[in-house]
C-alpha cells in the first residue's frame, strides 16, 4: 500500500490498518478462488460470520436446483412425447 500507518493520524489508524487488511484479504480470494465475497454483506443480507453466508448461498442453491431439475424433466418428458408421437406406428 501506498499509505503508510506511520504516516496518519493516531485517531485513523487503526480504521486504515483494517481497511488494508480488508482489501488484501478479498484480493487473495480473488486470485485464489476466483470470487470474493463481503463478509458483512450478501444478497443485499448482512452476517456475521462466513459459516452464515456459506448456509445462506446454500440454501439459495438448493432452491435453485429443484426448479432446474424440474424443469429439465419437464423438458425431457415433452421430448419423449414428441419422439413418440412422430414415429410411425
Amino acid at each position: 500500500f501506498s499509505i503508510g500507518t506511520q504516516r496518519v493520524k493516531p485517531e485513523v489508524r487503526q480504521k486504515l490498518i483494517d481497511y488494508q487488511e480488508m482489501v488484501t484479504k478479498g484480493i487473495h480470494e480473488y486470485t485464489t478462488k476466483g470470487f470474493a465475497l463481503n463478509p458483512r454483506v450478501v444478497g443485499g443480507q448482512e452476517y456475521g460470520d462466513t459459516r452464515a453466508q456459506v448456509d445462506a448461498l446454500l440454501a439459495e442453491f438448493a432452491v435453485a436446483m429443484v426448479k432446474v431439475n424440474s424443469v429439465l424433466a419437464e423438458t425431457n418428458q415433452l421430448g419423449s412425447h414428441e419422439q413418440e408421437a412422430g414415429r410411425p406406428q
